[in-house]
């Protein structure tokens, strides 16, 4: 019903800085960490626009600025969102309290 009234997350819109399929390394490993997280408010309903919008988007900037996680893309739609983060080995124990 509601598939196709809002664009979904397209990549090529964003102007990604940093590459998803980069290999990371430590000091005696290498990885490659990225979430794609999406989010649905109850029901599907259109509630994520205008104020409720803006203070999501600084809520979440904050939230990944405490926890040092590199934000690629944030899209925010009234019924959904998308969001990808890449995340550095060293901080992988507290992305669970996100």
């Amino acid at each position: 019903m509601l598939k196709h009234k809002y664009p979904h997350f397209d990549s090529n819109v964003h102007e990604i800085k940093s590459k998803i399929a980069t290999v990371r390394t430590g000091h005696h490993c290498k990885f490659n960490i990225n979430y794609h997280i999406i989010w649905i408010p109850k029901y599907r309903k259109p509630v994520l626009k205008g104020e409720v919008k803006d203070v999501l988007r600084t809520i979440i900037n904050g939230i990944c600025y405490d926890i040092r996680l590199n934000m690629l893309a944030l899209e925010i739609m009234p019924d959904h969102l998308h969001s990808s983060k890449i995340v550095d080995f060293g901080v992988c124990s507290e992305i669970f309290d996100f």
